[in-house]
């Protein structure tokens, strides 16, 4: 697929699937999927998918690809690197001091970089990128799960 059929993937999902908790590489974004994200903008440059979020976070996805649309979720299995940046505390920061997490895949390795005090460590084998819309409550702690092709139960 095309950076741009990607988009358009995002773009057509159903309204009430325009948002969710936010997981990279096994690590959800805030430590737990309690939190919604909802999507803004969708948007692309050379080879980096861009997704902007109502309450300013920012994830930019290189190079995806391997996309899965499930009953729970949206689901980026492969990328060459990700960045999620936000602001803290209804701050809003210039662009070289927001809060950040980087991950970068080299050598079959995921690595981690952040600017933030709380530090996470990536699943080799878990999604680049997933925005759940549900996720179940036998599921709802800092553990994550998720299986090629199978919604968490």
């Amino acid at each position: 697929m095309t950076l741009y059929e990607i988009g358009q993937v995002f773009k057509t999902l159903p309204s009430e699937n325009q948002g969710g908790s936010l997981a990279f590489f096994g690590c959800w974004l805030g430590g737990r999927p309690d939190g919604v994200a909802m999507l803004k903008s969708v948007s692309h440059n050379q080879e980096t998918l861009i997704l902007d979020f109502i309450e300013g976070e920012r994830v930019e996805i290189s190079s995806p690809s391997d996309i899965e649309v499930m009953e729970d979720s949206l689901i980026i299995w492969s990328a060459d690197s990700v960045v999620c940046f936000w602001d803290s505390f209804d701050e809003t920061l210039p662009s070289g001091e927001r809060k950040h997490y980087r991950f970068e895949v080299a050598d079959d390795n995921v690595y981690f970089s952040t600017n933030h005090n709380h530090s996470i460590a990536p699943l080799k084998g878990a999604p680049a990128f997933e925005m759940a819309w549900y996720v179940h409550p036998n599921f709802s702690g800092p553990e994550y799960n998720r299986e090629r092709g199978k919604m968490r139960r």
